[in-house]
């Protein structure tokens, strides 16, 4: 059995008055670059021949959107 931690895909930051990026909380969603990411990983788990037989997602927004794009 293997096992993979895979992080979700590129999030949107909020900004703070002078330009810095700030933590952001459970509702940060993906931006495009972290769809494509996920996409990505994806198709390259299919290449490898390999399955994911189960997939533990946490309830933030970015990871519920990221768990799709990794399992096509």
């Amino acid at each position: 059995m293997k096992t993979f931690l895979i992080r979700h895909g590129e999030q949107e930051y909020p900004y703070d008055e002078q330009g810095r990026k700030i933590v952001s909380g459970p509702n940060a969603p993906l931006v495009e670059l972290g769809r494509k990411q996920l996409h990505q990983l994806g198709e390259k788990i299919a290449e490898e021949g390999q399955s994911l037989d189960a997939l533990y997602v946490s309830p933030y927004l970015r990871a519920q959107q990221s768990a799709p794009k990794c399992t096509t």
